[in-house]
């Protein structure tokens, strides 16, 4: 659960409940016509870890081993254990503030993009609690939006206010495709799988348009 506070420009809180199966004792007579029938389980919570104000809205995200959260807090990234709910360290760029990010499907690494249009390749080091860029590019026209890994970690599609999409390799640092089709922003990317394993990417933007691209025709499918 995630707690908006009442100042909507303040940092956000994110809690973690269990839920207590057994109903809360009730005693006296007084009370016996309120209690429901033995067969209708109560259910409250109780809160057991609170991550603190770390988060000021838009994407969170869990590393593939489920050690680490990583969220958007003001102009940075918060990177969080998951176990303790402690603030490892944050992660931001010398350039401008970051306004997406994608966590890489294998390892503790991320694609981060800036208000200024770059992307930002970076490794995550959990022991120094740091984390190291190792390679930026520029990207779009205009604001990146979304950015998402393909499942091997290799391939990273980016969503952008200027109507397109684009692919790059991250390991050998190129864009490999630049979808055009939408005729407005684009707020959302994702990776798939068609039929025979060919690789497809899913766009969908303000234009009220869902589009399947087929990424070996670099065609619009759908």
């Amino acid at each position: 659960r995630i707690c908006s506070p009442r100042n909507s420009s303040a940092p956000w809180t994110a809690f973690i409940f269990i839920r207590r199966s057994h109903p809360p004792a009730v005693s006296g007579r007084r009370h016996e016509a309120q209690m429901p029938p033995r067969d209708v389980a109560l259910t409250s919570f109780q809160e057991v870890q609170r991550f603190g104000r770390v988060y000021t809205g838009g994407k969170v995200s869990v590393s593939h081993d489920a050690e680490l959260i990583v969220c958007m807090c003001g102009e940075k990234l918060s990177v969080i254990e998951a176990k303790s709910g402690a603030l490892l360290f944050s992660v931001d760029s010398a350039a401008d503030e970051l306004t997406s990010f994608a966590l890489h499907p294998c390892s503790h690494e991320l694609v981060a993009a800036t208000r200024s249009r770059q992307l930002q390749r970076c490794v995550l080091n959990v022991d120094g609690r740091s984390a190291e860029t190792v390679h930026v590019w520029k990207a779009h026209r205009m604001s990146v939006l979304d950015l998402t890994y393909e499942q091997t970690g290799t391939l990273v599609a980016s969503a952008s206010a200027d109507t397109t999409v684009m692919v790059f390799d991250v390991i050998k640092g190129f864009c490999s495709h630049v979808l055009r089709g939408h005729t407005a922003p684009v707020h959302r990317v994702l990776f798939g799988r068609a039929e025979g394993r060919r690789l497809q990417l899913f766009s969908a933007a303000a234009d009220h348009a869902v589009r399947i691209w087929d990424l070996k025709s670099k065609g619009c499918v759908g």
